[in-house]
């Protein structure tokens, strides 16, 4: 067997893989799934560290005053920021 399912739910569909197909789609993480004529095709994603981050901070829709007070936060003495963590 090349491929089998494992995890506990069937929200989380995760593949164990190896052998030819290790070899032909190499460390790929994530894959692009499509359905095509009663198949289901996954295609290796590559994501880059930035893209990475980019979409994290997207999600995280911060604003240019959240950008201020971390700034403004970090650059208070130790003590200073120990007793105004929120």
């Amino acid at each position: 067997m090349l491929a089998a399912r494992f995890g506990g739910s069937n929200e989380s569909w995760r593949w164990r893989y190896g052998g030819p197909i290790r070899a032909a789609v190499g460390s790929a993480e994530y894959f692009e799934v499509v359905a095509r004529n009663g198949q289901i095709v996954l295609t290796p994603v590559r994501i880059q560290r930035g893209d990475a981050l980019r979409a994290k901070l997207a999600e995280l829709d911060l604003q240019e005053q959240d950008i201020a007070d971390a700034v403004a936060w970090a650059r208070q003495a130790p003590a200073d920021r120990a007793s105004r963590k929120k």
